[in-house]
């Protein structure tokens, strides 16, 4: 369940229609015979008719067309791609009461040609509305070669249920295909260009216009992934792994990373205190957060922590 009021049905699914399923019956010709004799009359009971024991067709409500039937549509943003040939536009179809009793809700993303020569659904999501979760569509950029549409699908409030950090939420489709990937919780370089996400136990990083990212194992495999904050110049970027997803964390990894190098290396390692996100201050230093909220300083250049304070 995603966070934030809305129980969310649909992720990134194509919208489906639903069909009524007919049953076919094929019709044979009987040929013509002799009668047989007639038995006298009262002397034979009449039989029961068959029972028919196939299954019944059944119909499955769509609930996004109810929805947009009784909701106004609302036009949440509209992204022109770089060269004008596609626009991206995400529509919302507020909470409204279903014949049914629930309280729904729809977004879609639709991307057009400019000429409107073609219309793609993106992606959808239908929400039951009261709950708790993230939810919600929003657009987010282009790609500057206009392949890739960057978007979230959950605009509005927070995971529940859980104590983890929340890292966010990212996908993007690919207009030549129409294909939908899930980045997680994926962070934009300071210069827009680059991206970096946890992708299974990896680092992933890559181009924003590019298919395929360079994957850099976990400076420490099956711990759990914290933020990831990119250096103000984006040639570098820090991450913090923690033993446990949840209070107490246990021990805290402070990792960085710089481009073009096949390896991390490991900065800090410290359970008292756990520390659970990290920041960049300036090029040479890290600001580093404690689980009791305590902010740290790292110096890269002399290899040494101070703080709190």
């Amino acid at each position: 369940m995603k966070p934030g009021g809305n129980l969310v049905i649909d992720k990134f699914p194509r919208a489906v229609a639903g069909r009524m399923l007919g049953v076919s019956i094929l019709l044979a010709l009987v040929a013509c015979a002799p009668s047989a004799p007639t038995a006298p009359t009262g002397t034979t009971p009449p039989r029961e008719p068959p029972v028919s024991t196939a299954p019944q067709a059944t119909s499955t409500p769509d609930l996004p067309a109810i929805v947009m039937s009784l909701a106004a549509p609302t036009v949440l943003g509209t992204y022109p791609s770089p060269g004008g040939a596609r626009t991206a536009e995400v529509t919302v179809y507020d909470c409204v009461a279903t014949p049914a009793g629930e309280i729904l809700a729809y977004d879609v993303l639709e991307i057009t040609g400019s000429a409107g020569d073609g219309r793609l659904v993106a992606a959808s999501q239908l929400q039951y509305c009261g709950g708790l979760g993230a939810h919600g569509l929003q657009g987010l950029f282009w790609s500057p070669n206009s392949r890739y549409f960057y978007f979230t699908d959950a605009r509005i409030g927070v995971p529940d249920g859980g104590c983890a950090i929340w890292l966010g939420s990212m996908a993007r489709v690919d207009v030549q295909d129409g294909g939908v990937e899930d980045l997680g919780g994926a962070v934009v370089s300071p210069d827009g260009t680059m991206i970096a996400s946890w992708i299974s136990d990896d680092l992933v990083l890559w181009s924003v216009d590019g298919p395929d990212g360079v994957r850099i194992p976990a400076a420490v495999p099956g711990a759990v992934h914290g933020p990831i904050a990119w250096g103000p110049d984006g040639l570098a970027l820090a991450y913090v792994q923690t033993a446990e997803m949840c209070p107490p964390w246990g021990m805290s990894t402070i990792v960085l990373h710089r481009l073009g190098e096949a390896a991390s290396v490991i900065l800090l390692e410290s359970e008292a205190p756990s520390f659970v996100q990290a920041e960049w201050a300036e090029a040479d230093r890290l600001r580093l957060y404690d689980a009791g909220g305590e902010a740290w300083t790292y110096d890269l250049t002399h290899d040494r922590l101070t703080g709190p304070g």
